[in-house]
């Protein structure tokens, strides 16, 4: 795993808190979404592919699930991870099969595997904001 920091002393420690926080909603987030409501805040952002946008714990807890009830096994693995000040950056390979109904297509059992990529705004020990894009042209193929 990559990272890149540049500060000295307790910069550094905050911005190994903050990719910790941001690696363990990832690592966490597919097995127990409710894990979104103890990481966030009340209002985080999530910036979505194609603008769409959750605003909202509540709001990013249900796309989660959403999604989570069509893809089995899920995993997160991180490839690099960057941080400069309160943002981490982690670009991912998402593992999964397709057991259910995603984004209007039926279960097919195929096993599915995209690339992506957050940046997370991490504020007093919180994710505030989210952007995240990942190859959905790739991952949506996979589900036909």
């Amino acid at each position: 795993m990559a990272h890149s920091a540049t500060a000295t002393g307790s910069a550094v420690s905050a911005a190994n808190d903050a990719e910790r926080l941001v690696l363990r909603l990832l690592a966490e987030v597919a097995r127990n979404p409710a894990i979104i409501d103890e990481l966030c805040t009340e209002d985080v952002v999530r910036h979505l592919p194609m603008g769409f946008e959750n605003d909202g714990r509540a709001a990013f807890r249900r796309a989660e699930e959403d999604m989570l009830g069509g893809l089995d096994g899920m995993t997160v693995t991180p490839t690099h991870v960057l941080s400069a000040g309160n943002l981490v950056s982690v670009r991912f390979v998402m593992k999964a099969r397709h057991t259910g109904t995603v984004s209007g297509f039926a279960a097919t059992g195929h096993d599915v595997e995209t690339t992506g990529q957050v940046i997370a705004r991490v504020d007093d020990g919180r994710i505030g904001e989210i952007w995240e894009e990942f190859d959905f042209y790739r991952f949506m193929q996979q589900l036909r």
